[in-house]
């Protein structure tokens, strides 16, 4: 893959952020709210992604939506899920956020696996797996979200950057080079977060959890039913950030918060990279020299 085209899709999208976040943080110094803080935060995902994802693909023929190719369908889906995550930090109502989640993620599921519900599963299949990556969507981003922003994670911005890095390499080695530029479109807005978090304004840097962890099941849902991943390749991924909680809280999550995160981090890390390693153990090359 052409290296400046992937310089092109971190650098694009590091500088939306970062002005993004220069200017949140302009807004809450003058109105130190944390309320405000966390839903304005929320923004800085999206932009970085919005922003990478316009610059780098065409925009499609919307109007003859049935062509569209399913991966086009996560921009869109990132505009409504910050808009949806802005109205629940807003209102700050668990089970209000939750159903908006639900809702966006079944309906993007719906629109993105078309060709699925149209030509491959039954009528029972199609709403068994809507149904089901829906709510298993919504637990997972809530158990994850849950522990971020109530301390027993530090350092989350680190370990959801670690996550995106692991996932990026692994849609590279399942041959999909636009999934990898996809998930180095949202780990910029990671980043700027990170740095966010690492000064200290941690309300900003939490704004993340209402689009960041959409944007991952977007590129696992493409990757698995696409660009033919394993399953593995997909849960592994899903299942790093939970890795790092348990094993931060194992030290205890406010007294001495370097080595919870030192120790959440490792244990995201150890489990991005033995997914890592094992892709590049069973990797296929395509002899066609294609991929998703």
């Amino acid at each position: 893959m052409d290296s400046k085209l992937l310089i092109e899709s971190a650098a694009i999208p590091t500088g939306a952020a970062a002005v993004v976040a220069a200017l949140l943080m302009w807004i809450t110094r003058r109105r130190p709210d944390a309320g405000l803080a966390v839903r304005l935060g929320v923004l800085i995902a999206p932009m970085a992604y919005l922003t990478g994802h316009l610059n780098r693909f065409p925009s499609p023929d919307w109007s003859n939506w049935q062509a569209v190719d399913a991966w086009q369908w996560l921009a869109p889906g990132v505009a409504v899920m910050a808009l949806a995550g802005i109205v629940g930090a807003v209102w700050n109502r668990v089970w209000l956020r939750l159903a908006l989640r639900t809702l966006v993620i079944a309906g993007f599921a719906a629109i993105s696996l078309q060709s699925f519900i149209r030509y491959t599963w039954t009528p029972t299949e199609a709403m068994s797996w809507i149904a089901g990556i829906a709510i298993g969507g919504t637990v997972w981003w809530q158990l994850v979200e849950t522990a971020g922003r109530s301390g027993k994670t530090q350092w989350f911005a680190l370990q959801w950057l670690i996550v995106a890095v692991g996932s990026g390499a692994i849609f590279l080695l399942s041959q999909s080079a636009r999934l990898l530029e996809m998930t180095m479109m949202l780990g910029a807005g990671i980043g700027v977060s990170l740095v966010l978090q690492a000064i200290g304004r941690r309300q900003l840097a939490a704004g993340l959890y209402g689009v960041a962890p959409f944007v991952m099941l977007g590129l696992w849902l493409n990757g698995y039913f696409y660009a033919d991943m394993a399953w593995w390749r997909v849960v592994a991924p899903a299942i790093a950030p939970l890795a790092g909680t348990v094993a931060g809280m194992c030290v205890g999550a406010r007294r001495r918060s370097w080595l919870n995160g030192m120790v959440g981090a490792i244990a995201c890390a150890a489990v991005m990279a033995g997914a890592v390693i094992a892709a590049k153990l069973t990797e296929t090359p395509n002899p066609y020299g294609g991929g998703y």
